[in-house]
């Protein structure tokens, strides 16, 4: 009869344990990773904000420690980018900007019909912008550059990243230009004109370069 009181009361104690566990599993948030699909041309997205009826918002669209001239042989001025906050961010003339849900929708701009698209393209607009989205990839963050009505990251858009490397012991900011494809670098920028004309070819152990680097 002891036996028989024991087991009911161990299995009492074993149902409110088990109960009390879920319960304190189920209040501890669970993290959301940003995340790119095999063919990198989409990125999960979280806490989507709603911008204006373009679906622009209006925020900054690279951290501070990017800003200011970048040296380099790039596409974007005879000197490479300069990443700065006037009108907007801008990389050269282009401005960048960020975009989410067009207002009074459940839609990015590249999701909207197509008479709304050529509405946007008859105004002028997105004519000189690039759309900014962040992307990680193999534990770096990348903002592709794309245009703001296409969809969310296509072969042809660009990819930048700015990480802290060392040539002969010194730390230096580098600016890396890659492919949105496959995220292989094809230009890197330094803050000088003269870093840049000592080091725009020279290759980091933990960057990967593209064969037209």
């Amino acid at each position: 009869m002891k036996k028989v009181k024991f087991i009911r009361k161990a299995t009492i104690i074993l149902g409110i344990t088990t109960l009390f566990s879920s319960a304190i599993v189920n209040l501890i948030p669970t993290p959301v990773k940003a995340s790119i699909d095999e063919n990198n041309s989409s990125e999960s997205e979280t806490n989507i904000e709603t911008g204006n009826k373009y679906g622009y918002l209006n925020k900054k669209v690279f951290p501070n420690n990017w800003k200011g001239y970048w040296g380099g042989k790039g596409k974007y001025t005879a000197n490479g980018p300069i990443i700065n906050e006037g009108f907007g961010d801008t990389i050269g003339n282009s401005g960048i900007a960020e975009y989410g849900y067009v207002k009074g929708t459940k839609s990015f701009p590249w999701q909207m019909p197509e008479e709304w698209k050529k509405d946007c393209e008859g105004k002028g607009l997105f004519l000189h912008t690039y759309r900014r989205t962040w992307v990680t990839k193999d534990g770096v963050t990348w903002a592709i550059l794309g245009y703001p009505l296409s969809e969310p990251i296509q072969k042809d858009d660009l990819a930048l990243t700015c990480k802290t490397e060392k040539i002969k012991r010194k730390k230096y900011r580098v600016l890396f230009l890659a492919s949105a494809k496959n995220f292989k670098v094809t230009t890197q920028y330094f803050r000088t004109k003269k870093m840049t004309k000592k080091y725009k070819h020279h290759k980091f152990d933990d960057v990967e370069y593209s064969t037209h680097f």
